[in-house]
């Protein structure tokens, strides 16, 4: 039931071609309701049309549960974990790399052309820790980089 969309113009105003849209879809609402929803019912008391009750009844399972219910409860923020027997309570040693040790570095950026740009050579710089001057260039930045001994000096 596609019909063509007017051209309603400003939507402002209490009159005009907004109002007149709203109104007719309103209506089509309403009429929608009617055809989907049982008739009310009749003034003498009647459920339906024909003046009949109309008898609702909930599905009900034929025989009850065999087992008890148990209600369920949430444990106490304020009690500490309680260790089970089965686990093992050992603790687990940690060990942490050297500081010395250097983790490897992700590949430099490119030094000319896409992603060469002073940004992407600071980032590198500061993963690898090298020190540069706070007012350095993408190529001052290069050069602490190749002093420092993580990239080679021809590129």
């Amino acid at each position: 039931m596609a019909r063509p969309r007017p051209n309603l113009g400003t939507p402002f105003g209490t009159d005009g071609p907004w109002l007149a849209a709203i109104l007719d879809t309103l209506g089509d609402i309403a009429d929608l309701l009617d055809a989907r929803l049982p008739a009310p019912a009749s003034a003498d008391g009647g459920g339906s049309a024909s003046g009949d009750p109309i008898r609702v009844s909930e599905p009900a399972p034929e025989r009850r549960p065999d087992k008890q219910s148990v209600p369920v409860s949430e444990p106490s923020a304020d009690e500490p974990p309680t260790v089970d027997d089965d686990t093992d309570a050992d603790p687990v040693e940690v060990t942490e790399p050297a500081p010395d040790a250097r983790q490897p570095l992700p590949p430099p950026p490119p030094r000319r052309g896409k992603g060469s740009g002073l940004d992407a050579w600071q980032v590198f710089a500061n993963v690898a820790k090298v020190t540069y001057p706070p007012d350095a260039g993408r190529d001052d930045i290069v050069n602490a980089c190749v002093e420092a001994g993580v990239i080679s000096a021809d590129g």
